[in-house]
């Protein structure tokens, strides 16, 4: 080996060595006192991304949830009366009917606007449902009528279930006839109930 090469390979070993020592030391600092600022943020980064791609997956249910409307509690109970006091006795069907009766005529301009009204509703001193003129007694709340009759009235203000009587804004018993029910047309009988809308 030449003299030149000599010095060329120590020259090369010492840079070397110096970087080395430099990458070291370094990563010892690095290791002290943690990464810079410029550095910290492009870990924060990469970790905020990384949660998101690690999120669960919203299921269906989630998502409803979410779109879930509030239901009022006054309404609830106004409406979970009338099917009680209406169709307590009738298929889950036949509550739901009731139900949406109930807020379709809510829904109407021609009744009131909010289920307690319409159920609470007098023409000429005449109740629009019997019941509220017969004054009846709390409902029996341990039954399992009123607990299916306050479930349908919630899953009917949530929108959960569908009209059964095709927009039906009047009903009565199959064992009456009254003279109204002559001027409206009948969308459904459902149960005990025969269910009516506006011919127009």
């Amino acid at each position: 080996m030449s003299l030149k090469q000599g010095i060329s390979l120590t020259i090369r070993n010492v840079v070397v060595a110096l970087t080395v020592g430099v990458l070291f030391a370094s990563t010892n600092a690095l290791a002290e006192e943690g990464p810079s600022d410029f550095a910290q943020k492009h870990i924060d980064s990469i970790e905020s991304h990384s949660q998101a791609l690690y999120a669960p997956t919203p299921t269906r249910s989630m998502l409803l949830k979410r779109q879930e409307p509030q239901v009022n509690n006054k309404q609830l109970m106004c409406l979970a009366k009338n099917v009680y006091y209406e169709a307590g006795s009738e298929s889950d069907k036949g509550k739901a009917a009731v139900a949406h009766v109930t807020l379709n005529r809510a829904n109407s301009s021609h009744f009131p606007d909010s289920v307690c009204n319409v159920v609470y509703q007098k023409s000429r001193g005449v109740c629009q449902f019997s019941w509220v003129c017969h004054r009846k007694a709390s409902p029996k709340t341990h039954t399992d009528n009123w607990a299916d009759s306050l479930r349908i009235a919630r899953e009917a203000l949530e929108g959960e279930i569908r009209d059964p009587t095709y927009g039906a804004l009047f009903f009565h018993a199959v064992y009456v006839k009254p003279v109204w029910s002559r001027t409206f047309k009948k969308t459904i009988r459902i149960g005990n109930h025969i269910f009516y809308r506006r011919s127009h």
